[in-house]
């Protein structure tokens, strides 16, 4: 028989068990698969795999894992390795890739994306949160830089917004060669008359201030004393007028004399005196009245109320005008929190003026023969050894102690000691010298 590389058994026998040796001879190449005809039953080498089906994770050199050069024949791209590869080609390349729509009605946040990925607005709003960018429907949103999404302040810079409404954008037709474009209401224009011809000529004719139109300058100039519009700043301009000088084109301002005043009625004959008689209901006004210097005798209440107070440690006020008698509470400081104190702090007026629990230090030591009564709680009795305490020793003699289990029958124990676990009972019979029994369930 000659050498073969693999041998098989297979069943030819159409309806019973009849087996034949089959002889595979060796591939002539690396990379081939084993496979059998599933008519004739023949096996036979071959790199080619009808409908193959590879679950899991392919891994081993066969795997293309790198795509910056050219990759060697008859090898296996991965998946993830082909995906970022083509998101540089569209990054590289400015393509866009369409993701889709975009609901901005409720303010959304930028979603996630990649270089060249493209959305449709197809509900106005906002994109990027509640303080992102206004959009319309029809507008298109790009990523111009890879990002994680997020609201405007965060990768807002990362996207583009084309606008796809242009209803009320300007254009060139708009326009007028004659006149200059004027917004009359929501995205309506009419052209008004262009005047700025007038202004052109108003600017040739050089100073206006020699061509008689008012400045800046010549208007302060007509501020002051001598010769102005208005009187200069200060109180003793008050009640000045405007009057003529003896010079021709001249003015001031000045205070007004009697003796300048021409037509003016003559009273010098009309000067008169009278008494308190001669004018009807004079004097019973002025009866009970007080001279500016005198004081009265009494009086129903005060010209001015009186704010009486008190501060300090309480506080009170009144407002007094003598008319009736006034009263109010007097409200002390508070200088504790509300509550029960076992220890007070007062002050030289025998006021509280602080509070707080006892601590230890505020209670003094006590000599036992003070305390004749109570019980002591276990975690206040002190750790005595067995000879302080009176008789114990002799009470627990041929008494058996629990110990620890011991690990082999000579270990370290007293007689009399006992220990268990979940298998047997320990006996120490002597010193150093264990027994043990085991536990059964019964």
């Amino acid at each position: 028989m000659a050498q073969y590389d693999l041998i098989f058994t297979r069943n030819d026998h159409a309806t019973a068990v009849e087996f034949t040796e089959v002889a595979v001879s060796k591939p002539t190449d690396f990379g081939y698969f084993l496979t059998q005809n599933p008519t004739t039953g023949a096996l036979l080498w071959t790199k080619i795999l009808n409908n193959p089906i590879i679950d899991g994770t392919v891994s081993g050199t066969a795997i293309i894992t790198d795509l910056s050069s050219a990759p060697a024949t008859n090898k296996l791209l991965d998946a993830l390795t082909a995906y970022n590869y083509m998101n540089q080609l569209i990054g590289a390349n400015d393509a866009m890739v369409y993701k889709g729509g975009i609901d901005c009605s409720a303010n959304p946040n930028y979603p996630a994306g990649q270089v060249g990925w493209t959305w449709k607005v197809t509900a106005a709003g906002k994109i990027g949160g509640a303080s992102g960018t206004p959009v319309e429907a029809g507008d298109t949103v790009i990523c111009s830089e890879a990002n994680g999404g997020g609201t405007e302040a965060t990768v807002g810079s990362k996207f583009t917004i084309i606008q796809g409404n242009i209803d009320g954008a300007l254009y060139d037709g708009m326009f007028s060669s004659t006149g200059l474009l004027k917004r009359t209401g929501v995205k309506t224009y009419a052209i008004v008359t262009d005047n700025s011809g007038n202004w052109n000529t108003a600017f040739g004719w050089g100073n206006h201030a020699s061509a008689g139109y008012a400045s800046a300058a010549n208007l302060t100039a007509h501020i002051n004393d001598s010769s102005k519009h208005v009187p200069a700043n200060g109180t003793t301009n008050n009640k000045k007028v405007l009057t003529a000088t003896a010079t021709a084109g001249t003015f001031t301002w000045a205070f007004v004399n009697w003796d300048d005043i021409i037509n003016k009625p003559d009273l010098a004959g009309s000067g008169h005196t009278h008494v308190i008689a001669d004018i009807t209901g004079l004097q019973a006004a002025l009866d009970g009245k007080l001279g500016v210097n005198q004081n009265a005798v009494s009086a129903s209440k005060l010209y001015t109320p009186r704010t009486i107070a008190a501060t300090g440690d309480a506080t009170w006020s009144v407002s007094f005008d003598g008319s009736a008698n006034v009263s109010a509470a007097l409200t002390l400081a508070n200088v504790v929190t509300a509550g029960t104190y076992a220890k007070t702090t007062v002050n030289a007026k025998g006021l509280v003026t602080g509070g707080s629990s006892l601590v230890a230090a505020d209670i003094p030591n006590l000599d036992a023969s003070k305390i004749t009564s109570g019980v002591f709680a276990v975690a206040r009795i002190p750790n005595l050894p067995i000879s302080h305490i009176t008789g114990l020793s002799a009470a627990l003699a041929g008494l058996m102690a629990w110990s620890s289990v011991p690990s082999a029958h000579n270990s370290t124990g007293t007689a009399g000691s006992i220990a268990y676990n979940a298998n047997y009972v320990y006996v120490c019979v002597a010193t150093n010298t264990w027994r043990r029994s085991p536990l059964a369930k019964w």
